[in-house]
């Protein structure tokens, strides 16, 4: 059985299973174009690009209801915040008007995007490395965190066990391709074992964490 990976990226060779996120929209075609059943694409953009043809998001969302939208968010090490939150807001915009979940990467803006957060939008926050009073915030919002290689190297890694009690799911960050999963499988191992956990337990813990923003 493959393992959930609630982030990964194109290209897409391997078997892989969970969410497929675009950030460039010359990836959306590819995206659309998956068929593996167990592969759900999202199409999103990241910054510094702001220009984002909002109808053609549109018009490819509805080709296929699994899809989501996804990765779009803010980042503080490109300019125009403004611009950025314009682009945001009307990426959640669609996707509480379409019932789709949205995967956030944030960088630098943990407290701008908590803000924006209200409960309304399914929102999976893509690579957390922020604080346990951070997560226990976005979740308290009814999003839910997701935890990566990158945590490793955070105050978080050390005080893992006070957020066992919160949804969350597990990620590579990676492209499904060449030893895509035995990287994946490497990092289930290391974070089941650092959380006192078999990796059946996490998987199935980040399975239903994923499955509160999918229904």
């Amino acid at each position: 059985m493959t393992m959930l990976d609630a982030h990964f990226h194109l290209p897409f060779q391997e078997p892989a299973e969970g969410i497929l996120c675009t950030s460039r929209e010359a990836e959306w075609d590819e995206a659309l174009r998956t068929t593996h059943g167990q592969v759900i694409p999202s199409l999103g953009l990241l910054p510094p690009c702001l220009d984002v043809d909002f109808a053609r998001l549109e018009g490819l969302l509805a080709q296929k209801q699994e899809m989501q939208i996804g990765e779009v968010g803010l980042d503080r090490r490109f300019p125009d915040r403004e611009g950025q939150l314009m682009v945001l807001r009307n990426f959640l915009s669609i996707a509480r008007n379409t019932h789709r979940m949205v995967s956030l990467h944030v960088v630098g803006a943990d407290g701008l995007m908590l803000g924006i957060l209200d409960g309304t939008v399914a929102a999976l926050w893509h690579g957390f490395t922020g604080s346990v009073e951070t997560a226990k915030a976005i979740t308290g919002k009814g999003a839910v965190i997701s935890l990566g290689p990158r945590v490793e190297r955070t105050n978080l890694w050390n005080r893992l066990e006070e957020i066992k009690g919160l949804p969350f799911t597990v990620e590579s960050d990676l492209s499904a391709s060449d030893r895509y999963r035995q990287a994946l499988e490497a990092w289930y191992r290391k974070l089941a074992t650092r959380l006192g956990w078999s990796v059946e337990q996490l998987e199935a813990h980040a399975r239903a964490s994923l499955e509160t923003l999918l229904t």
